[in-house]
């Protein structure tokens, strides 16, 4: 599985926001690019978050991402599930997580 991009720092021009996410499963249509990350929790080893994004020009979407991710950097394993009914999880096999405080 690959995630694009997810970035953790919060935005000073956001009120709200924590960032970024970018995701992409060309085989199901998918397509997430947002900066509407409603939600950030991290512990160890796992990060949530849920947000939202718009599918064409009126439809939005809800999403919830968990990441679990090893101190080896093999063995990650990324989880989504989209209020569409789209869902995916498995092994991370590339992409780029960055988490700023």
């Amino acid at each position: 599985m690959h995630l694009d991009e997810v970035s953790g720092k919060k935005r000073k021009h956001h009120k709200t926001g924590f960032g970024t996410f970018v995701y992409d499963d060309p085989a199901a249509g998918i397509h997430i690019d947002t900066s509407n990350i409603t939600t950030l929790t991290i512990m160890s080893g796992h990060v949530h978050f849920t947000g939202t994004d718009k599918v064409g020009k009126h439809h939005k979407v809800s999403f919830t991402v968990d990441l679990f991710v090893t101190n080896t950097g093999s063995g990650d394993t990324f989880s989504i599930t989209i209020s569409d009914g789209y869902s995916a999880s498995g092994p991370l096999t590339s992409g780029d997580v960055s988490i700023h405080n």
